[in-house]
């Protein structure tokens, strides 16, 4: 009787396994983004400087909604115009939040332009999102004399 109990349970956790792993499904993700340093601290944007940005964030696939970064810099390359950067980020929608993890670099242009690429990993989150995985690649810029942030993200998202 013990033994029925024990392959029966077993067989019941074997079929919700694969159910719940063939639920997830990949989709293309992309994403239009605007953000301004809320605080900033150790002399950023220089190396070793920090600073948490906030935002405002549209995607198709998870809806309009807010965005918090918490970036640093880790060094600096090329005659001091490039400057590498590592962070996290957590997008809130109403759907749930989104975390990922990303590095990337900021390159100061002649024309005073600062071009951010960041390449970026989904770790999890909340609601429908906490097991989300994929990745995505964000482009933006910083205008001379601005400190806003404007730029677009693509990518997969699974979930």
């Amino acid at each position: 009787m013990f033994h029925t109990r024990i392959i029966c349970l077993i067989a019941v956790l074997a079929a919700i396994g694969p159910a719940s792993a063939a639920e997830a499904k990949t989709f293309k993700y992309s994403s239009d983004i605007v953000s301004s340093p809320l605080s900033m601290a150790n002399g950023y944007p220089g190396v070793g400087g920090s600073a948490y940005l906030s935002g405002t964030f549209e995607s198709k696939e998870l809806g309009t909604g807010a965005v918090l970064d918490h970036v640093t810099m880790t060094r600096q390359t090329l005659g001091g115009s490039v400057f590498v950067l590592e962070g996290t980020e957590v997008a809130a929608t109403a759907r749930g939040m989104v975390e990922s993890v990303f590095t990337g670099y900021a390159v100061l242009r002649d024309d005073g332009v600062t071009e951010v690429s960041i390449e970026g990993r989904f770790t999890g989150g909340t609601k429908r999102y906490s097991d989300a995985t994929g990745g995505y690649k964000f482009h933006g810029t910083i205008p001379q004399g601005s400190t806003e942030a404007t730029g677009h993200s693509q990518g997969r998202i699974v979930f």
